[in-house]
């Protein structure tokens, strides 16, 4: 072979290996296996060919042939449904506790009832796999899953696995979608049934007690507040005067509130929440982390943000 035709065909491959490249980057690429149920129709199917040929038995034969042809046409059915996947797109509703993530399955041509077979998963950038089933219908050529109540925290997606259930079809089909998506999950907010002992803390949180100056100590007034710190030093007594302020803000702190930790990140949220719906000022105060008052949206999500992942 001269060097032109090396070259040539140098070229050639390089162009075929970035064609399948970029094909695969797209997530064009199906893959399919048979699932366990098709391995048993496999086999099934391959003993029935050799009693037929063994008995010379034409009727087995056609048997075998009308199940070659069914597990051909199972196979470009399930193959097609994932073929047929145009886009993927996601819609994340951050709204309080209760965050909505939608993935909506767009396909080119009209829907059948086999995308009840399709599960989604979600690959994350930590190798955890979160899947998905129970698709719905949302017209001929979408199909929605919900992700719902999921453990709080932060996620970064890195793939999306849209792939059949291998219990109800005699093929395991897939396909990857290269889809860069991160969301929080908040806190599950308080009960119900505690609801009322939060509200009357959410009020509480708003006024304080605060020093204001000594007094002597007169007749009257109560011997519990008398500083016996500043009587040691001036043989004096006196007694502190303390005032009741409203503070401009609400102060959630972690460390102020009862419970387990889930049990204390549930009513922080909760308590985000009323304060935003009412317009009240609040400011987070966790552990390792402080925000200071405001009650605009980009402070109730980086709040609720914070709280996730404490």
């Amino acid at each position: 072979m001269n060097t032109k035709s090396q070259e040539s065909s140098l070229k050639n491959y390089n162009e075929i290996k970035k064609s399948l490249l970029k094909r695969l980057s797209k997530g064009k690429q199906v893959y399919i296996i048979p699932s366990k149920s098709g391995g048993k129709f496999v086999f099934m199917n391959f003993t029935l060919l050799i009693i037929g040929l063994s008995y010379a038995s034409n009727m087995v034969l056609i048997v075998t042939f009308l199940m070659v042809t069914f597990f051909i046409l199972q196979m470009l059915l399930v193959h097609q449904i994932i073929q047929e996947i145009k886009k993927i797109t996601i819609d994340i509703t951050d709204d309080f506790s209760n965050i909505g993530i939608n993935f909506k399955i767009n396909f080119s041509t009209p829907v059948k009832e086999n995308y009840q077979q399709l599960k989604a998963t979600l690959l994350l950038t930590d190798q955890t796999r979160i899947t998905l089933d129970s698709p719905k219908l949302i017209n001929d050529k979408i199909v929605e899953y919900n992700l719902l109540n999921i453990p709080r925290g932060h996620y970064n997606i890195e793939k999306i696995i849209i792939h059949t259930d291998s219990k109800k079809s005699l093929f395991y089909v897939w396909r990857y979608f290269k889809i860069i998506k991160n969301f929080y999950s908040y806190p599950v907010p308080v009960s119900k049934e505690s609801k009322k002992k939060v509200n009357s803390r959410l009020s509480t949180l708003h006024s304080g007690t605060f020093y204001e100056q000594h007094l002597p100590n007169r007749i009257g007034l109560n011997s519990k507040r008398i500083d016996w710190k500043l009587y040691a030093r001036k043989e004096t007594l006196y007694v502190k005067k303390f005032i009741e302020e409203i503070s401009d803000s609400v102060d959630i702190n972690y460390s102020a509130l009862k419970g387990s930790k889930e049990e204390k990140l549930s009513q922080m949220s909760y308590l985000i929440n009323q304060c935003y719906h009412q317009s009240v000022p609040w400011k987070i105060t966790l552990p390792t982390k402080h925000l200071d008052a405001s009650t605009s949206r980009s402070h109730y999500t980086k709040s609720l943000e914070a709280i996730s992942v404490f």
